[in-house]
This record gives C-alpha cells, sequence and structure tokens, in this order.
C-alpha cells in the first residue's frame, strides 16, 4: 500500500474517500499521459528539431514534428527506421554511430556539436548544424539532440561561432585549394570511396599516375581495409568541419611505404560529402 510520495500511505480502501490502489495507479498513468501529450504539444512550437535517442536500442524514445519536418518523414515513418536509418543513408555503418554514441557517453556531460547532412526520401537533403549530449536518466545513457537547418550561416561556421579557417565547401573550391598546394591532397568521394581528384603531388607519393588512381580501388597501408577507412571517414563527417591529424603511411606502387602526417577533412560540397586529405611529408 503506497502512494508516489508516500510509501504505505494512504492506506488501501475506498469506501470512506481513500483512492484504492489500483485506482490511484490508474490515474498516476492518466496523469503521465496528460503530461505528455502537454510536453507534445508544447514541442510542436519549437522550430529547431528535437529529439530524444536511447544509447541502448539506437531508436527514438521522442521528437517533435519539427525533426518530421526535417526528415522530410511522417512519424510513423521516423520512429520506424530511426536514427539508424537516417545516418546510413549517407554511407554510415550501425558500428560508427554506436561507437560514437559510446564516445558521447564516456565525454559526457560535454556536448558534441557538429556539421552534417540530412538525406530526404525524396532525394533532397539539408544541411544542419546539431547539438548532441548523452546523459544518464533512470538508469539509462540516452542522447539528448537539437537540430536547426544551417543555410543562413556561412559554410564552416556554427550559429553562433567564428567561421572555419578552411576552403570553402564546394567541389570546385576545393580543387583550387588543392592544385594551389605544394602537398599531396586528394578529394574521396565518401559514398563511393573512391578518388574524386589528385595533384601531381599526391600521383607522385603514391606511385600511380593520375588516371590509375581515379579508377581504380582507394589504396590502402598495413591491416587497414576498405570498412576501417569508411570507419574513419564516418567519424570525420560525424565532427565536420573538424580536421583530424595523424601519422600514418601510404603503400606505394612498388610497395613500399610513403610515411607522412595526415590531416583528413569532411566537407559538405555541392550535396555530397567529401574527405580532403592533405600529406605533409617528413623533411629529407
Amino acid at each position: 500500500m503506497s502512494s508516489i510520495l508516500m510509501p504505505g500511505y494512504p492506506p488501501e480502501r475506498g469506501c470512506d474517500g481513500w483512492v484504492t490502489q489500483p485506482e490511484a495507479r490508474i490515474k498516476e498513468g492518466q496523469a503521465m499521459t496528460t503530461n505528455e501529450s502537454i510536453l507534445r504539444a508544447a514541442l510542436s512550437l519549437v522550430n529547431d528539431a528535437l529529439f530524444v535517442i536511447d544509447v541502448e536500442t539506437m531508436l527514438y524514445i521522442e521528437f517533435n514534428d519539427a525533426t518530421c519536418r526535417m526528415a522530410g518523414r511522417t512519424r510513423e515513418e521516423l520512429a520506424r527506421i530511426g536514427p539508424l536509418g537516417i545516418w546510413t543513408q549517407t554511407g554510415g555503418s550501425p558500428e560508427g554511430l554506436r561507437q560514437h554514441y559510446e564516445a558521447m557517453v564516456a565525454q559526457s556531460p560535454a556536448p558534441s556539436n557538429h556539421v552534417t547532412v540530412v538525406h530526404r526520401p525524396d532525394g533532397s537533403f539539408i544541411r544542419v548544424w546539431m547539438e548532441r549530449e548523452a546523459r544518464r536518466i533512470e538508469g539509462r545513457w540516452v542522447i539528448l539532440a537539437r537540430a536547426r537547418e544551417v543555410q543562413d550561416v556561412d559554410d564552416g561556421q556554427a550559429p553562433g561561432t567564428l567561421a572555419a579557417d578552411a576552403p570553402p565547401p564546394t567541389i570546385d573550391s576545393l580543387r583550387r585549394s588543392m592544385e594551389a598546394s605544394r602537398d599531396p591532397v586528394s578529394i574521396i568521394d565518401f559514398q563511393g570511396m573512391r578518388y574524386l581528384d589528385l595533384n601531381a603531388a599526391a600521383s607522385e607519393l603514391l606511385g600511380y599516375s593520375r588516371d590509375e588512381l581515379l579508377e581504380g580501388d582507394l589504396p590502402l597501408s598495413g591491416d587497414r581495409t576498405l570498412e576501417d577507412l569508411r570507419q574513419v571517414y564516418s567519424d570525420l563527417i560525424l565532427q565536420s568541419p573538424k580536421p583530424q591529424t595523424e601519422a600514418g603511411s601510404f603503400t606505394r606502387s612498388d610497395g613500399t611505404e610513403a610515411p607522412g602526417e595526415i590531416t583528413r577533412t569532411a566537407w559538405l560540397a555541392d550535396g555530397m560529402w567529401v574527405i580532403y586529405v592533405q600529406v605533409k611529408r617528413p623533411a629529407p
């Protein structure tokens, strides 16, 4: 015999006006349903997309009408495909999204802010600024998120921040930046996992002609597979436009390794995700 606020009180009786325990539970459920309806109605008035994701199941717990409009889907469709369905449309993997959520849990309560793109069923897409934070609520980890379209800010600029020091995200401007660089630079199509373009220094670094590289698969090094590389690129997209730099090497056509400091940046350029790769060679 218990109530929500005071365990064991009031006693379970109904003849003198006390609400019996079963009736209390019914009223409690009705109150929760009413509160949920009020909260959903309030969220529907917000222009930003707001949603909550269960980290374990990778499913939506709740989302507002703006999330449906942003995704170009009905509430039923969005609930059915979940965040994973949205993410895989850009070429991301389930493992990549789970690892990203786990990383957010590890850094909680620090937020994760980045630019991403939402592909819609009609073939259109929008570029959005995403703000997410992992929190533990009632024994489970959830992702609290807000997203807004960023057509009203400069490329590489999040609302309320300074523009990133990077080339404008168009294919032509990236190519101009690539050709102007003395370093080996390449532009990779994330969806196709192939070179979109590369400069002469990159061809020389890899020991292949430009045509061979454009027509063939991406060269790999060590025991890294193509799926490993796709995962690296997926993580870059989730953090765009933040660059990532690491010491690495490329396997040349003759089998030798060409070491260098590799900087990769994911950009949404002309409606497609591309990876801009620049290599700093060690001094001779």
